[in-house]
C-alpha cells in the first residue's frame, strides 16, 4: 500500500485546500446550498493497533470504534478527548450495537478452546457498572444486528424519534427491514448481493449497495429505486440531506485513492468533500446530530472531519 504518513493531526480548511485545490464542493444555483470541508483531524489514540470501524454515540459526542480486526471495542469523548477501553474481547467489533440511551453495547464475542474449537457469546454490558451479561452461546452465534433492535453502523441500523422502531441489515447477501418484530427480506434488483445498508433519518427510505450495480436508494418496500453510481459505505447525514460516501480507484492489485463524496439522494448533485492524496478515507459515518463524519484509513487511522452546509 502506498500510503504516505506526513499527514496527522488537525488540518484546516485552508491548508485541506491547498492540498488538493478540490475539498470545497459548490453546488448548481438551483441546489440547496454549499458544503465545506472545516477540519480533519487524526485522532491521537496511540500506538500499537490499526483502530478502524468507528461510529458515533446518539447524541454525537462520543466515537466507539474497533480495529481493522475487530479485536475489541473502545470509546473516545470528542471533548475531553478521553479514551476508555470497553472490552478487548477477540471479535467483539464486528457489528456491534448501542442502546438508544447509551446505557448498554451488544457485541459477539469468540473464545477459542482446544483442541481447534470455539465458542462464541453475546454479551449485553452496562456501560455505567461494566457488569456483563450472556444473553445467547454456542459454536457459531449471530453477531447482535437486528436482534440488538439498537441502532449499528455497517451491519444494522435503529432509527429512533419515530412511533415505529426500524432496524435495517444484511441476511445472508439480502437487505432486511424490521419493524414491530418482524423482518422482511428485500431484494430489489432481483438475485442481487448487497452490503452496507444504511436507514435514511425518515425512516422512509434506506441506502445500500448492490455488487454489480453500485450504490442506491429505495423505500423500505424495495420500490422506487434510484441507482447513485459506484460509490461505496454510505452513511446519512444527520438532517438526511446528503449521503456521504466514497469512491475508491485502484490497478486490480492496491488501492491508489479513495476519497469521500456527498451525494444528495433528491437532485441528485454529487459533491467531492476530500481529495487527499496521502490519506485514503475508508467507510465514512455520520454523526446523527451534527456535521461530523468519522472514517479510518488502511493504515488503521482514525479521523474526524467537520463541515458545514451554507445555504444561498
Amino acid at each position: 500500500m502506498k500510503i504516505n504518513r506526513s499527514i496527522s493531526g488537525i488540518l484546516t480548511s485552508f491548508s485541506l485546500c491547498l492540498l488538493t485545490g478540490l475539498v470545497i464542493g459548490l453546488l448548481p444555483s438551483n441546489a440547496a446550498g454549499q458544503v465545506k470541508v472545516i477540519s480533519m483531524e487524526k485522532l491521537t489514540l496511540g500506538s500499537g493497533r490499526s483502530w478502524a470501524y468507528g461510529q458515533f454515540s446518539p447524541d454525537g459526542k462520543r466515537v466507539y470504534f474497533s480495529t481493522l480486526s475487530y479485536d475489541g471495542i473502545w470509546s473516545y469523548d470528542i471533548d475531553t478527548r478521553r479514551l476508555v477501553t470497553i472490552t478487548e474481547d477477540k471479535g467483539s467489533g464486528y457489528e456491534f450495537v448501542l442502546s438508544a440511551d447509551e446505557k448498554t453495547i451488544t457485541y459477539r464475542r469468540t473464545i477459542t478452546q482446544f483442541p481447534a474449537k470455539r465458542l462464541q457469546q453475546i454479551v449485553e454490558k452496562n456501560l455505567d457498572t461494566g457488569i456483563e451479561e450472556i444473553r445467547m452461546s454456542g459454536m457459531s452465534v449471530s453477531a447482535p444486528r437486528l436482534a440488538s433492535r439498537f441502532a449499528a453502523r455497517q451491519g444494522g441500523a435503529l432509527q429512533k424519534g419515530v412511533s415505529i422502531p426500524v432496524a435495517v441489515g444484511i441476511d445472508k447477501t439480502k437487505i432486511t427491514v424490521e419493524r414491530e418484530g418482524h423482518a422482511t427480506v428485500l431484494d430489489p434488483f432481483e438475485g442481487g448481493r448487497y452490503i452496507w445498508p444504511s436507514l435514511a433519518p425518515s425512516a422512509d427510505k434506506l441506502a445500500a449497495y448492490e455488487m454489480g450495480k453500485g450504490l442506491f436508494v429505495c423505500s423500505l418496500d424495495g420500490t422506487e429505486v434510484s441507482q447513485l453510481g459506484k460509490y461505496t459505505a454510505p452513511s446519512w447525514t444527520f438532517d438526511g440531506a446528503w449521503i456521504v460516501a466514497t469512491k475508491e480507484r485502484d490497478d486490480g492489485h492496491q488501492l491508489l485513492s479513495s476519497d469521500l463524496f456527498c451525494l444528495s439522494p433528491e437532485s441528485r448533485v454529487v459533491v467531492q468533500l476530500t481529495a487527499t492524496p496521502d490519506v485514503f478515507e475508508l467507510f465514512p459515518s455520520c454523526s446523527p446530530s451534527g456535521r461530523m463524519i468519522v472514517f479510518h484509513t488502511p493504515n488503521g487511522e482514525l479521523y474526524l472531519l467537520t463541515y458545514e452546509e451554507e445555504r444561498p
